[in-house]
């Protein structure tokens, strides 16, 4: 006999939904600034140009070399009168230093007024007074060496060499505070000076006086 061919009914695809995502599903990342903790340096440095400072206008402290190795004053010998400190003047005009002063002592703020007093027995005797024609150029320096320290009652006395913490202030004939460095021992032919020249902060260097620092 002929076999029976009986139609079978085609596969049907069957589609099975996928999982609706949850809140347990992993989240996508987000970009988000974070505070850096005060104190801690993580942000790249940048090149930023640093301005050189503006002098003011005025009479400044400029170097002191309390302990030179070098001839300074050319006397032909090296020793205590080759101490120096360096004033440079920055205005147009030329300065008469008569009845300025310098003084040198601790830590006190009214060393000028004492220099200008004489009412502190501690100061008296390291306080110099620039004699006559003691004069500074615009934009130049005035050098004092060791050799022309005089005090107040004309005895000769030494810049100290900062063995301890020392004070050396420039002062108007009116008593006023123009400028001041409280220095330590620099070391043997170092100096201490404004760099940049008059304006910046003080920095142990070699000497450099009567020129830039």
């Amino acid at each position: 006999p002929t076999p029976t061919l009986t139609p079978t009914a085609p596969s049907t695809a069957t589609n099975t939904p996928s999982p609706t995502p949850t809140g347990s599903a992993t989240p996508t990342a987000t970009l988000t600034r974070t505070p850096t903790a005060t104190g801690a340096n993580t942000a790249t440095p940048t090149n930023t140009p640093t301005s050189t400072p503006t002098p003011e206008p005025g009479l400044r402290l400029n170097e002191i070399c309390p302990d030179p190795v070098l001839d300074l004053n050319l006397d032909g010998a090296i020793n205590q009168y080759d101490r120096a400190v360096e004033i440079i003047n920055w205005t147009s005009e030329r300065v008469d230093l008569r009845n300025y002063r310098l003084a040198f002592g601790g830590i006190d703020d009214q060393l000028c007024l004492a220099a200008t007093t004489n009412d502190a027995p501690m100061t008296a005797d390291l306080t110099y007074l620039f004699p006559r024609y003691s004069y500074v150029r615009p934009q130049g320096y005035k050098v004092v060496f060791g050799e022309s320290l005089v005090d107040l009652e004309g005895e000769r006395f030494d810049i100290p060499l900062g063995s301890t913490a020392t004070q050396v202030a420039l002062c108007d004939p009116s008593g006023r505070l123009l400028d001041r460095l409280v220095y330590a021992w620099p070391g043997k032919a170092m100096c201490w000076a404004r760099v940049p020249t008059g304006s910046g902060a003080w920095t142990v260097q070699g000497q450099t006086l009567g020129v830039p620092n």
